[in-house]
């Protein structure tokens, strides 16, 4: 097994382990101690408990790797990789009781995503990726379809966030109603990337998201044989501007990425 597949190996089984503690606080969330980060921002100790579980696993296994996590921020590493951690993405659906939150991990080298792993508890699907491997679901892999779709008949993931202007995300909407195209919202990233390369949809898009929510499922469904683009710099200061769909919708949905102006 090459180093790229036992990091693999090694962020599959910490994921699950980590989604096993983080499902042992969902059961017990009414006791949960939950901070604000900001207006409909919420983080608690599972959320906290759940990445330094992570953390330490990767301290003990890649010591000279960098680390950027959603609460504990970056931590500086010697080697040219560093892993990005969500690691309850989807925290208000997680505090409400709805099952639609997941762990999620990735691996960058030399700046470009090598792994992608996104695992969720409450179904127990492990979506996951190798650069040049291939994308699956459990061991099930994951392959989109290359035909054209009808546009009538797309539904896409919309994601939005207060950071985003609400004049932009109602022009986007717009553009979809008069393209015949339909759109849901999900509240977690990872899961919106997960469900596009397994085809429950067609696509996800987002204005101002962290990297921590995507770069796992952009390797993911770019792995699948879908097409993904971006703007902005998937670094520890920055948002990015996402969109990923089914490769035949890439020209009618980039008009998304145009629409407003980035903050």
């Amino acid at each position: 097994m090459n180093a790229l597949n036992q990091r693999h190996a090694h962020a599959c089984q910490w994921a699950r382990e980590a989604g096993a503690l983080a499902l042992d606080y969902f059961r017990q969330r009414d006791a949960l101690t939950i901070d604000s980060k900001g207006v409909q921002d919420w983080v608690s100790e599972a959320d906290r408990n759940v990445e330094s579980l992570i953390r330490s696993r990767l301290a003990e296994t890649y010591p000279e790797d960098g680390i950027l996590g959603e609460e504990e921020g970056w931590q500086a590493g010697s080697s040219n990789g560093y892993w990005v951690i969500d690691p309850i993405d989807g925290t208000t659906n997680f505090l409400r009781g709805l099952p639609d939150w997941g762990v999620v991990i990735a691996y960058v080298e030399e700046g470009e995503v090598q792994i992608g792993v996104i695992y969720v508890p409450m179904q127990e699907q492990l979506y996951q990726a190798v650069r040049g491997q291939g994308a699956y679901c459990n061991d099930q892999p994951l392959h989109l379809s290359q035909q054209p779709i009808e546009l009538s008949s797309v539904l896409i993931y919309m994601g939005f966030g207060r950071r985003t202007a609400l004049p932009d995300y109602l022009a986007r909407i717009d553009y979809l109603y008069q393209c015949q195209m339909d759109q849901r919202r999900l509240g977690s990233a990872a899961l919106c990337l997960a469900r596009t390369a397994e085809g429950l949809v067609d696509g996800f898009f987002e204005a101002q998201i962290n990297p921590w929510d995507v770069l796992a499922g952009l390797l993911i469904v770019e792995e699948a044989g879908g097409w993904h683009n971006y703007i902005g710099q998937p670094a520890a200061t920055g948002t990015m501007r996402v969109l990923a769909c089914a490769a035949p919708l890439q020209e009618a949905l980039t008009p998304l990425l145009h629409i407003g102006q980035p903050r």
